[in-house]
């Protein structure tokens, strides 16, 4: 697992369309996209999106339709309570957000350990 921004960095998520979330038991949560080619020309194509090590909660899921528009924001949240967290145990989770801009006014809130990986 690694930073989300050094992710976000490699992967261009900007025009690619979101098709499935999933939320696994362990925290974890699935991110399916259909990458979009322009963008990602470099990289392989048996990527299908990203896996965030822990997510706390979906803060915000608004959609009209599932296609990202704009940059992904990433941002530290500074006393976020992670009382309720059983599994931290490593001190390069920091809490944070991750924010998609989707079409038509929709968004997506990620908050997060801010560890994932490209699945």
């Amino acid at each position: 697992m690694r930073d989300i921004r050094e992710i976000l960095k490699e992967l261009e998520i900007h025009d690619s369309t979101i098709d499935s979330v999933t939320i696994n038991g362990d925290g974890s949560v699935e991110l399916f996209l259909d990458i979009d080619d322009v963008w990602n020309k470099d990289i392989g194509s048996n990527i299908t999106g990203i896996r965030f090590k822990s997510v706390y909660e979906l803060s915000d899921f608004k959609i009209d339709r599932l296609n990202i528009i704009g940059s992904i924001e990433v941002e530290f949240i500074e006393g976020y309570n992670t009382e309720f967290v059983t599994h931290i145990n490593d001190e390069s989770e920091k809490v944070s957000m991750v924010s998609f801009e989707l079409v038509a006014g929709g968004s997506l809130n990620i908050i997060c350990s801010g560890l994932a990986e490209i699945i």
